[in-house]
């Protein structure tokens, strides 16, 4: 049951979260070797296994604290980095020639797409969707912006590392294809002869390194905005930073020519507060509900929901910034969302879903020059707001919202979000990585509010 046992409390809990951050470094490092020995990989994970039920018979009065704080979605990434890493050696070349198969024709010039990846923000903090205080003040006067289209989002997996691979590549849940095989946006960037561009916020840990390699993008056009964990401090850059790093780089694209960003931010990861700069002015009063939390539970919920604020003002800048560098004479488009949601003060894990952890937003804009090139696409965008997308969707739609063809491939229209045979509703989508559908999550996320 550790999946329900909250993060607050005790000191020894952030004793245990150093345990594993160490842990984590020393794997990053290990992770570097062009050549990784298997040997030495189990050898450290047999290690980080035992070391908490040795911790457990010696300090029998943390028994109970560390048996359900126990890392398993750590050692979990771990094993699935090792994995991927073997398996994208292997077939990067088997992807790039079945792109290169599919022929991708994209007649028209100079767009620009954008897609903004979010970090555990879960739709229930925004004010924009079901959160009653004013926690993202700049999407909420822009909801009825008809240059914007909000979405039912939802998480196609609690962790980030299967979840932006997912959403960068063409697998995707409901037909449970292998994310290894399958070429990804990036690729298909680069066949296109694109500008592609992957910037990051976040450290150099396990699923960053993950994410890069899955999404093959030229080194040479990878960039961490932020300090890698050997640097030294990883909160040493906050979101703000990728808005100047973003405009040297759409400096740097050729006139006429069409541009990829993927933007990672780092968002509300935890620990919430080292998210927001000191500076930074909340828009909204948290108020501590004596009867339903603890003060460090109220304290947890209050600099999420000011991550989740702070993430609002960051997107504002950024959007203000294209719309300087762009006007209404250049098309494009941005997509947002998150790679899963979050309960600040539950750990998430596999036995007992959440709908904070999936529910997440899924935001796109059309600048002013894009609908008039896509009147069309636009129309048929807005009829489907109605409808709910999951973030494994998203290189169909960036597919759709480029007007990229294939010649010797066909994307099925069902997970198309701008086609008007859009056929997703809530009874198919699948959460957990296809592992479970989402109204038994609901189903059972309203028995125990009942309960």
């Amino acid at each position: 049951d550790f999946a329900k046992y909250p993060v607050s409390g005790s000191g020894f809990h952030y004793l245990y979260r150093i345990y594993i951050y160490i842990y984590i470094h020393a794997h990053s490092d290990f992770l570097r070797k062009q050549y990784a020995s298997i040997t030495e990989n189990i050898k450290r994970t047999i290690f980080v296994l035992l070391f908490p039920f040795i911790l457990a018979l010696l300090f029998s009065p943390w028994t109970d604290f560390i048996l359900l704080n126990f890392p398993y979605h750590t050692i979990r990434e771990i094993f699935i980095t090792q994995r991927f890493k073997k398996e994208i050696l292997q077939h990067s070349q088997i992807r790039k020639g079945k792109i290169h198969k599919w022929h991708p024709v994209k007649k028209e010039k100079g767009e620009f797409t954008f897609i903004i990846i979010g970090e555990s923000a879960t739709s229930y903090g925004m004010g924009c969707y079901f959160n009653p205080a004013n926690t993202t003040p700049f999407f909420s006067s822009v909801k009825s912006h008809p240059s914007f289209f909000f979405f039912d989002g939802y998480a196609c997996s609690y962790y980030t590392a299967q979840a932006v691979p997912a959403a960068l590549s063409f697998s995707n849940y409901y037909e449970q294809i292998d994310i290894s095989r399958t070429p990804t946006i990036i690729e298909l960037a680069d066949e296109l002869d694109f500008y592609s561009c992957f910037l990051t916020n976040q450290p150099k840990a396990i699923t960053i390194d993950i994410i890069t390699r899955l999404t093959s993008a030229k080194e040479a056009l990878i960039k961490n905005v932020n300090r890698s964990w050997h640097e030294g401090d990883e909160f040493i850059s906050f979101d703000k930073r990728l808005i100047s790093v973003t405009e040297e780089k759409i400096q740097q694209v050729p006139t006429g020519k069409n541009a990829l960003f993927v933007l990672q931010l780092f968002g509300s990861h935890y620990p919430f507060e080292k998210r927001i700069p000191k500076d930074f002015r909340r828009p909204f009063q948290y108020t501590f509900q004596q009867e339903k939390e603890t003060p460090t539970e109220a304290k947890n919920m209050a600099d999420y929901l000011a991550s989740i604020s702070y993430t609002d003002e960051v997107l504002k800048e950024f959007f203000a910034m294209l719309h300087k560098k762009f006007g209404d004479t250049v098309p494009y488009s941005v997509i947002y969302f998150s790679d899963h949601g979050e309960n600040p003060n539950y750990t998430r894990g596999d036995r007992h879903p959440s709908l904070l952890w999936l529910r997440i937003p899924y935001v796109i804009f059309l600048s002013q020059a894009y609908q008039k090139r896509y009147p069309a696409t636009t129309e048929i965008l807005r009829i489907n707001t109605k409808y709910p997308v999951t973030n494994d969707l998203t290189a169909n739609i960036f597919t759709a919202l480029s007007h990229i063809t294939f010649k010797n491939h066909i994307l099925p229209d069902k997970y198309n979000l701008a086609s008007p045979h859009y056929g997703i509703r809530l009874e198919q989508v699948p959460v957990n990585e296809g592992k479970m559908k989402l109204l038994d999550v609901i189903r059972s996320n309203s028995k125990k509010s009942q309960e």
